[in-house]
């Protein structure tokens, strides 16, 4: 226990007893003569004092120290007006240590080194040493945690109902559930579907145009595949199948996006490009490159007559490749190119 006083008391000792004391020599004065300094631990006898019991007397001044305190992570000081302990830190506090404390007298009732939580947060074990050990929870409804609407809906459905969202002191919340949107209650005449990963409330009745199709595994409209050919139309998202695609017949190929079973026909690989040549001659207004095969079937793809600065030069498909086959014909330069069928 540390004294709370300092001390000024004089003894006179008139015989050798045992005593303990702390003792500082102060500045000579008149009034304040020199006295003897004696240390802690020492006895008052002969040794010490220089006198017996039958000699002089000698004045003896206490001088209280203040104590230096180191306290460790998870503990505090505790204050009051007799004494300062170094005790556990409590529930819903938090203490991050004193390294170096002098105490002095005007420190009563003060706890030095613990800090409460703020209000609404608290701890769940005692000894917590950051302000991130305070905490508190609370129940959200998805709804208003992730809020969301689009055209002819009339409700969500949420991967949860509620999510318990836990919040530390002096950093963001976070939840247990994120609150994923996994479905829609849409309007009549319209079902919900996932359009590029986003949901969406979508009519019945979806329109491809030529050289789409409706795709029962995405429900919307993707491009034609190589080797196929799509008409185009308005397709109920009720079907169980793949809508408006229809394979080319026989051995016969055709581009990806072919609006008609016309564009099937035969590859002519240039540079290793497809050139894919049909059946009939669509621009009659221009010449053409012909291939007949050993069956006399005559195979067909548009030339495109190149202009100045070579502006209407067109590659070979439109698949992505740059390559171009250029001819000449009656002194001009044409392009040969692929082409998808036109009504």
């Amino acid at each position: 226990m540390l004294k709370r006083l300092l001390l000024a008391h004089i003894l006179l000792v008139t015989f050798a007893v045992p005593v303990v004391a702390f003792a500082e020599e102060p500045e000579p004065t008149p009034e304040n003569p020199p006295v003897l300094i004696v240390r802690e631990g020492s006895l008052c006898n002969y040794e010490t004092l220089g006198v017996s019991e039958d000699g002089s007397g000698v004045l003896l001044r206490a001088i209280w120290i203040p104590k230096e305190y180191s306290v460790p992570e998870g503990q505090y000081l505790a204050v009051t007006a007799e004494s300062a302990d170094v005790v556990d830190c409590p529930k819903d506090s938090y203490c991050p240590g004193l390294p170096s404390y002098t105490f002095n007298g005007n420190d009563s009732d003060q706890d030095r080194g613990r800090y409460l939580c703020e209000s609404g947060y608290h701890t769940d074990s005692i000894a917590s040493i950051s302000a991130m050990a305070c905490y508190k929870t609370e129940t959200v409804s998805c709804s208003n945690k992730n809020p969301y609407t689009t055209e002819h809906m009339t409700s969500v459905i949420y991967s949860s109902a509620d999510t318990i969202c836990t919040q530390r002191q002096g950093e963001e919340a976070y939840c247990d559930s994120s609150c994923d949107v996994v479905g829609l209650v849409c309007e009549e005449g319209y079902q919900a579907r996932k359009v590029d990963n986003v949901w969406t409330c979508v009519g019945n009745i979806v329109n491809c145009e030529a050289g789409k199709y409706l795709s029962i595994a995405a429900q919307e409209c993707k491009l034609c595949p190589e080797n196929h050919f799509c008409g185009g139309g308005e397709y109920s998202l009720t079907e169980t199948e793949d809508q408006g695609i229809s394979s080319c017949k026989g051995n016969l190929k055709a581009p990806e996006g072919a609006t008609s079973e016309k564009d099937c026909g035969i590859i002519f690989r240039i540079g290793g490009e497809a050139l894919y040549m049909h059946s009939d001659r669509r621009d009659t207004d221009h010449p053409a490159l012909v291939i007949q095969d050993r069956k006399g079937t005559k195979w067909y793809a548009p030339m495109n007559k190149v202009g100045e600065g070579r502006i209407d030069a067109k590659p070979i498909n439109d698949s992505g490749t740059t390559k171009q086959l250029h001819v000449m014909f009656n002194g001009e330069e044409y392009t040969v190119h692929t082409s998808l069928y036109e009504e």
